[in-house]
């Protein structure tokens, strides 16, 4: 089936399958202005205009009980219409959107209503709206699920809804609490022997991953709870930023960085400063294999609890930025030399062993404690 020009497609009742392409530029409609009824299905179809669904009418990617399918469309709106969506243990139905995103176009909010069967697999994202556009989901949310809500999916674990998720941080997304893991050596969907520059930051109620200038993904801060969020460097000279200098802080997430070791790379950790002082941070040196590991905790309030930590394998130089009360350094790689200096830049200094990570710093306002735990450490 294929609409083109100008027309509109109307779906005032009954249900239309959409398997082909829509190339008409007018403004589709499912249900009527009045409340009405009428549901557009299918899977594989694409509408060149905007589709906008009115109350009575349901859009419903794939349409039958438990099936999944993808919708494409230039723009799509809400004025008290329903998406009804399927989650079928990790496949999920999706709106594919080129344009713009409109949760509530006059005066009445769209209704979401899920409809989940089998397993769904810890740390998953489910995007029901793809939203390829630069620009964010206007007027959310769905009616009774503001940003953040939370649910339970299978075996009573937590999720929870996001209008600022997935690819792009611009996502209407389902996401499962749990460990997340990204890696490097890729670019665009396929994976190549490159260097990469991540960045991790809270801005909202969200974490964002940003690689190579580009947002990878975003989801709850909450859902990952006690566990980690991992970044594969792999191969060549990866980076990455801990930017707790954004405006989310010292936000509590544990962080694992990986840089991979290859002949001649140089993998950098670096960890902005935040506002306001932490307490107290404590770096451990653990191992020279990988090339070099060791763990980085932190204490914003003193309270002797460390809060966040951030571990690491396979790195060469760290930097780290923040404003501390108390800096602890721990070494326990074995017998090996420590030496201490002036780092570059004012208020800096540098902290090297002959077994452990080469670390730049910020002064401590009130105390560094060096411990060596070998004998023979000098």
């Amino acid at each position: 089936t294929s609409v083109s020009g100008t027309n509109a497609v109307a779906i005032t009742g009954g249900t239309l399958l959409a398997n082909g392409t829509f190339t008409n530029t007018g403004s589709n409609t499912v249900g009527t202005l009045l409340p009405g009824t009428g549901t557009l299905g299918g899977n594989g179809g694409s509408f060149s205009g905007t589709v906008t669904v009115n109350a009575g009418g349901t859009v419903s990617p794939g349409l039958l009980p438990n099936l999944v399918g993808t919708l494409s469309v230039y723009g799509i709106a809400f004025d008290g219409g329903t998406y009804a969506a399927d989650l079928n243990g990790n496949t999920f139905d999706q709106i594919i959107v080129s344009n713009v995103v409109n949760i509530k176009t006059l005066g009445a909010s769209g209704i979401f209503a899920l409809n989940r069967t089998n397993t769904q697999t810890a740390g998953s994202v489910y995007t029901f709206i793809s939203n390829t556009s630069p620009s964010p989901i206007t007027n959310p949310p769905f009616l009774g699920l503001p940003e953040g809500t939370s649910t339970t999916v299978s075996g009573g674990q937590t999720a929870a809804y996001s209008y600022a998720g997935g690819l792009g941080a611009n996502d209407f997304v389902l996401v499962v609490a749990g460990a997340a893991s990204f890696d490097g050596d890729y670019f665009n969907g396929v994976t190549t022997v490159t260097a990469n520059d991540f960045i991790i930051r809270e801005v909202g109620s969200n974490i964002e991953i940003e690689r190579d200038g580009v947002i990878i993904d975003a989801r709850p801060t909450s859902l990952y709870g006690v566990a980690s969020l991992t970044i594969n460097g792999l191969t060549d000279n990866d980076t990455l930023l801990v930017d707790y200098a954004a405006a989310g802080g010292l936000f509590n997430v544990n962080i694992v960085f990986n840089g991979g070791e290859s002949l001649g790379d140089n993998d950098e950790l670096t960890v902005a400063d935040a506002p306001g002082n932490a307490d107290t941070v404590l770096h451990t040196y653990l191992t020279t294999i990988p090339d070099f590991s060791g763990t980085i905790q932190i204490d914003d309030n003193g309270d002797a609890t460390y809060e966040r930590m951030i571990s690491y394998t396979g790195l060469e130089p760290v930097t780290d930025n923040l404003d501390a009360a108390n800096r602890i350094f721990t070494f326990t790689g074995g017998a090996e030399t420590v030496t201490l200096s002036d780092g570059v830049g004012v208020g800096m200094s540098r902290i090297l062993s002959t077994l452990g990570e080469d670390t730049t710093f910020t002064n401590p306002t009130t105390s560094l404690t060096i411990n060596l735990t070998n004998d023979a450490d000098i």
